[in-house]
């Protein structure tokens, strides 16, 4: 059956086509145009394709902005697997470093001089909840605090949604964790301790306020919380009490320190 027949065919029968049933007619016939290369003369093409004249150049030019877009797409998540993979790498390096830690004052020292070098914070606290409030109030970088202490009303959020806590900080919440160094900071993270139970809490501040923000991917805090509060768990028995010494000392140099 020639072209003709086909044509006339159809205005014998009165069938209307619908511009879908075109569209849907060529995408199944992709060798129309070349069984009808005549077409090609009559047919209307974009107007945005700048100097495109043909259907072969508007589709090459699709093809190379499709691959271009491709291509880019590829570059941004090599890029974010690099970045991934170099944060794991100082994560495995701080995981090693907590690992040699003999003492709680140690452990915590340390934690706190890994965020600085490995992660660049500008300061850093760490709350660990105690049975009793007894202890004092600092201890080499640390605080004790009653898991039910009114202080911690700033963090009831934080400790009932059990995620990371990412942007600007409360004044409340900057002074329970940083006291006056928090002043400076623009952007801060705040963690639970998981490990069995809560232990705690960490919190990292920035002076930038782009360094972390409010639905932020927080898979690496998680991570580092977890990391944290695994070196810590081992100098706190099943009572809930820490193994902390008994002459109170100066702040060890690892303390949350005033960004400026």
């Amino acid at each position: 059956m020639t072209a003709s027949t086909e044509r006339a065919d159809a205005a014998d029968s009165g069938v209307q086509l619908a511009a879908e049933d075109v569209a849907a007619f060529l995408h199944q016939s992709p060798d129309f145009l070349l069984r009808f290369p005549q077409l090609v003369d009559v047919l209307e093409l974009p107007h945005d394709c700048g100097p495109a004249t043909s259907l072969l150049q508007y589709q090459g030019r699709r093809l190379r902005a499709a691959r271009q877009e491709s291509e880019q797409r590829i570059s941004g998540l090599i890029r974010v697997a690099r970045e991934n993979e170099n944060v794991h790498r100082r994560l495995h390096v701080l995981v090693l470093e907590l690992l040699g830690a003999q003492a709680l004052d140690e452990a915590v020292g340390r934690i706190h001089a890994g965020l600085r070098e490995h992660f660049q914070v500008d300061a850093s606290c760490l709350l660990l909840f105690s049975a009793e409030n007894t202890a004092p109030d600092r201890r080499q970088g640390y605080r004790l605090l009653a898991e039910d202490a009114p202080e911690l009303a700033p963090l009831d959020g934080l400790r009932r949604d059990r995620r990371p806590l990412c942007g600007r900080l409360s004044s409340a919440q900057r002074e329970l964790l940083f006291a006056a160094s928090g002043e400076q900071l623009r952007s801060a993270a705040v963690m639970l301790l998981p490990c069995g139970s809560t232990l705690g809490v960490l919190a990292i501040g920035s002076i930038h306020q782009e360094r972390f923000l409010p639905g932020m991917g927080t898979v690496f805090l998680e991570q580092l919380a977890e990391v944290a509060a695994a070196a810590l768990a081992a100098y706190r028995d099943g009572g809930g009490q820490w193994q902390v010494e008994q002459a109170i000392g100066a702040s060890a140099e690892g303390a949350a320190q005033d960004p400026a």
